[in-house]
């Protein structure tokens, strides 16, 4: 949406078609997606500290990562599911999640 910005520009540098972008530019113009702003839109965050302590057990270990590694922590909550991911989140334990979420 910003001046001099072209959609094959855009939709290259993020990998994605040229004609998808310009269809959801259409369709966020429209309001398909609900009212359109003109400024951002910033949603509330909560910021926890957790102790190392007071670990959560996984409903499922994903590709034996039952141990936390590092200080981070992914929290994914949907009707009737929430998973937890203690520590490193890297790329095979993200896509272990969705493909769990998926089942």
């Amino acid at each position: 949406m910003a001046g001099g910005a072209s959609i094959a520009g855009v939709a290259l540098a993020h990998g994605i078609n040229a004609n998808q972008l310009h269809n959801w530019r259409w369709m966020y113009r429209r309001g398909d997606f609900g009212p359109v702003s003109q400024g951002p839109v910033l949603l509330p965050v909560q910021i926890k500290t957790v102790s190392v302590q007071s670990q959560h057990q996984p409903a499922k270990t994903i590709d034996g990562q039952c141990s936390p590694a590092g200080s981070g922590q992914i929290e994914v909550v949907l009707p009737g599911v929430r998973m937890v991911i203690h520590g490193a989140a890297d790329l095979p334990t993200l896509r272990g999640l969705l493909q769990a979420l998926q089942e």
